[in-house]
């Protein structure tokens, strides 16, 4: 037979659970809290601040710190100390009940502490050694602090040969913590991967010069005013839409096959020579002086409105066509071993005119009147006429199996120091025509017994 628990002991039971549960320090909240963020990355140094929300009003908050030496708290506000992690523990106490809430907490090391690691041991001892005063507390070491002091890099050999393969550089990792950096100079060293360097915005000079690079992203370095990429044969395009405070430009022997530097309106130089070019276009450019564009493999040149362009290189290439308008400085043009039969020349001050070594079927020199010296020697010109320009001195027309007539008479007073290279090779050729005096003799002199007329007035 069960016995049975009459009503009026249930309230004494309760009593002896609830003493049990008191004598083990355990109570069950009533409420709960918590903590905003509940997590914080600081750096070392730092401070930030954690708020409880959900304690009931009157209670009373405290705030630790399960590792001090990270990280301190006081009054919701925390301070970094050293790099580490750890929790920060707020409790709200009332009516005896209590509750608790953690955020975590990360402290990153504070970056005049934080060490920069190099990919390349030979990077990190040749900086060292060119600016022993970047490692500020000599612990031979460079913290990314000391980085962000330098303004200058100079690690370069002169010449392929001198780069001694214990001391050259393979790659740029680390570099990317010198984010002040207004001059890199790399040149001849053997890096193939220049990516660490493609957000360093501050750079105005770059030279990599003699690596063996393929890729190059310089969208970030808008202050850039000189780039030398030259000896780079594996770099086959190249993105300068963002470069436009670009000065000077060097892409000799690259694989880059085609360019337009309309964009660049502070060049004042390029130097493309032995590159891959197939098309080049230098359009509008207030401050360009001088372009060198030669042994390429272009097919097309455009150049026109550079009010201060003094000088063109371009021979060496495969044109056959060529713009050349509003040049009023043009005073060089080397267009020589092409395949040109015609050009347009109006060029008021030029001196030195190289065509020779095209197909050229006729020629106008009568919108040149400062030219100086000419070499139009194997071509297919029938016929040369300089009676438009009064100061020639120098002409070098051989070997023109199609030449018949030559006209020097431009009523200029004949110089002593002029020569003319015109009669050997030139089967074909019948007058002379020149000015009667020094000038008559002269050619005479060269014609010699060949059955060519010289006609004076």
């Amino acid at each position: 037979m069960k016995k049975k628990i009459t009503l009026s002991l249930i309230p004494a039971l309760l009593c002896l659970l609830l003493s049990a549960c008191s004598d083990s320090g355990f109570t069950v909240p009533q409420f709960t809290i918590q903590l905003a963020p509940t997590t914080l990355t600081l750096t070392e140094g730092e401070s930030g601040n954690v708020a409880v929300s959900g304690a009931p009003d009157g209670a009373t908050i405290t705030w630790a710190s399960e590792n001090a030496n990270i990280a301190k708290v006081s009054d919701g506000k925390v301070e970094a100390v050293v790099a580490g992690t750890t929790n920060i523990v707020a409790t709200a106490q009332v009516n005896g009940e209590t509750a608790r809430a953690k955020c975590a907490v990360t402290v990153k090391t504070a970056p005049g502490k934080l060490i920069v690691k190099f990919a390349d041991a030979n990077l990190k001892k040749q900086l060292l050694a060119l600016k022993p005063s970047i490692d500020v507390n000599n612990d031979d070491e460079i913290s990314v602090s000391e980085a962000q002091a330098v303004t200058s890099i100079d690690i370069h050999f002169e010449t392929k040969e001198d780069a001694e393969g214990a001391k050259v550089i393979r790659s740029l990792g680390g570099l990317e913590y010198f984010t002040n950096l207004r001059s890199l100079n790399l040149k001849n060293q053997s890096v193939t991967d220049a990516s660490p360097v493609f957000k360093l915005a501050k750079l105005e000079q770059l030279v990599l010069g003699g690596n063996n690079i393929k890729t190059l992203d310089l969208s970030a370095m808008t202050a850039l005013k000189d780039l030398r990429l030259y000896d780079n044969a594996g770099l086959t395009t190249l993105d300068l839409s963002k470069n436009t405070q670009l000065e000077e430009l060097y892409i000799q022997r690259t694989g880059i096959s085609s360019l337009d530097i309309s964009m660049l309106k502070k060049l004042t130089l390029l130097l493309a020579n032995g590159a891959r070019l197939t098309s080049l276009k230098a359009n509008d450019l207030p401050e360009l002086d001088r372009i060198d564009a030669v042994k390429n493999q272009l097919t097309t040149l455009e150049v026109t409105n550079l009010p201060k362009l003094t000088q063109l290189h371009a021979d060496n290439n495969k044109l056959t066509s060529v713009k050349l308008e509003n040049l009023p400085m043009l005073n060089r043009l080397n267009l020589y071993a092409n395949k040109l039969e015609t050009i347009n020349l109006d060029l008021p001050r030029l001196l030195f005119l190289f065509l020779h070594e095209n197909p050229l079927k006729s020629l106008d020199m009568s919108k040149l009147p400062m030219l100086l010296q000419i070499s139009v020697s194997n071509t297919n010109l029938t016929t040369l006429d300089f009676s438009h320009n009064p100061i020639i001195r120098n002409v070098e027309a051989t070997y023109m199996p199609k030449l018949e007539e030559i006209n020097l008479r431009n009523g200029a007073e004949f110089n002593d120091e002029s020569e003319y290279l015109i009669i050997e090779g030139n089967t074909a050729l019948k007058r002379i025509r020149v000015d009667a005096g020094d000038e008559e003799k002269l050619v005479k002199t060269l014609v010699g017994s060949k059955k060519i007329s010289v006609v004076a007035e």
